[in-house]
């Protein structure tokens, strides 16, 4: 695999992740991958802003925090634009995660941030 990673996904249906990226000779890492499928819009007048949006927590109608040791990383994917953001669980403070068309944001320097990954 790229940068070295071996990617599978776990056999049980227990695991709060989706992925399990193992380093070779090191590390595995669990991922939680989030998608949406476009850009969204405020919808709110004088306010033309699009986003991307992304729950990070589990649960169809009733949300709920993953919690510290369930996961690592959050790979947030846009599928209409192929964009995608690497984020820490620490860094991932929200629930619903909302990230702006622009360069500016608490979220944006985690766009394509795939070196996180080696970092952990």
């Amino acid at each position: 695999m790229a940068r070295g990673w071996i990617v599978t996904t776990p056999l049980a249906t227990a695991p709060y992740f989706d992925l399990l990226a193992t380093k070779t000779g090191g590390a595995s890492l669990r991922i939680q991958v989030k998608t949406t499928l476009k850009k969204r819009s405020d919808g709110r007048p004088g306010r033309a802003e699009k986003y991307y949006q992304f729950q990070l927590a589990r649960g169809l109608s009733s949300k709920k925090k993953y919690d510290k040791g369930e996961i690592d990383f959050f790979v947030c994917c846009c599928i209409s634009d192929l964009k995608f953001w690497v984020i820490p669980f620490e860094a991932a403070t929200v629930i619903t995660l909302k990230i702006y068309s622009g360069n500016t944001g608490k979220f944006h320097h985690f766009a394509d941030a795939w070196e996180q990954l080696d970092k952990y």
